[in-house]
């Protein structure tokens, strides 16, 4: 799990604070700040003993805001508006003394059960087939194979995902998915469209040189959702909608982890098939001191795009929530309270 209690102990608040927002007041040895939501003067840095250490706390006192938190971390995040990745760079930025305080390529693979792969920055792309039909923009229903509105997908979402199929080739009868990495194709999953799978054909195929598990699918949408959605395949995560990502299969790689830290996300929602709730609670536990954390426990036999987006919303907010962060919440809010 983050060391919070090290962080705590090694990061200079005050030097960050006052590096970040030269302006900030003094006030009985706490730092009043502009906070960046509300644009207010209102937000107050100060100190609590915790762990038997004294730990940077805050609160934004205007009334249009009353946000709090305690930990370096929730600091920074707050005060900088960042992603998580961003935030722990700052933190050893800022920390005292030269020892490494975090490992952030360590942290990503201690939160991860089973082999971790060789990290590899080289960057690999598999073009759309040469076959490939895109799903034209103002097109009709009629424009689109069956399959699509077998699947509940339109001429608009079909457009939007940039989806499309292949009449001919290696990747005849089959939807195309294009999985993208910024403004770029980085490969494309390939599922067989005909009702009847004949025997030694896969549902879903890749192409050569594809690496999944070096992406998350929509991530550059969902990147900006403070919740963001974790589902197995592509066709759950265009029905669960914009805030979605797919990681095609029960596992979540470093890289992925990494992209998640590079999120606006405050919470996580896994929302793998049933037979892996399991596996999900693990992987769940092991996220709470970064994010906060619900698996959903679908009803057995259902994949996520089987269900009313309704039902699984309903689903999401009757799970308990795993949250680090909130044990002593209650606890640190009165005494800034008191200050």
């Amino acid at each position: 799990m983050l060391n919070l209690r090290a962080i705590d102990r090694a990061f200079d608040t005050e030097r960050y604070v006052l590096d970040r927002q030269p302006s900030a007041q003094r006030s009985s040895g706490n730092l009043i700040v502009t906070c960046p939501r509300c644009e207010k003067e209102k937000l107050w840095v100060l100190y609590v003993d915790r762990d038997d250490i004294r730990a940077p706390a805050w609160q934004c006192f205007s009334g249009d805001c009353g946000d709090s938190g305690r930990t370096a971390l929730s600091l920074v995040l707050r005060l900088e508006d960042c992603d998580m990745f961003h935030a722990l760079q700052l933190i050893t930025k800022f920390q005292k003394g030269n020892e490494p305080l975090i490992d952030l390529r360590r942290l990503v693979e201690n939160r991860l059960a089973g082999a971790v792969e060789v990290w590899d920055d080289s960057t690999v792309r598999v073009p759309l087939p040469d076959e490939f039909i895109a799903a034209r923009n103002g097109g009709k229903w009629k424009d689109l194979p069956p399959y699509f509105r077998e699947r509940g997908i339109g001429p608009k979402k079909a457009h939007r995902y940039g989806l499309g199929w292949c009449n001919e080739g290696y990747f005849k009868n089959r939807m195309v998915i294009p999985v993208s990495s910024g403004d770029e194709t980085a490969f494309f999953v390939a599922r067989y469209m005909n009702a009847k799978l004949p025997k030694d054909v896969k549902k879903t195929l890749y192409p050569k040189g594809a690496k999944p598990g070096r992406h998350l699918f929509n991530f550059d949408r969902a990147k900006h959702c403070e919740t963001i959605r974790i589902v197995e395949g592509a066709l759950d995560a265009i029905h669960v909608g914009k805030s979605a990502v797919a990681t095609f299969g029960t596992n979540l790689s470093q890289y992925q982890l990494e992209q998640l830290m590079h999120t606006a996300a405050r919470s996580i929602t896994i929302m793998w098939d049933p037979d892996a709730y399991d596996k999900a609670c693990v992987l769940a536990d092991r996220l709470s001191d970064l994010w906060s954390v619900r698996v959903v426990k679908l009803p057995d036999g259902k994949d996520p795009d089987e269900l009313p987006r309704e039902q699984l919303l309903d689903l999401e907010a009757s799970s308990p929530l795993l949250d680090s962060f909130g044990a002593r919440r209650a606890y640190v809010i009165g005494r800034l309270e008191r200050n």
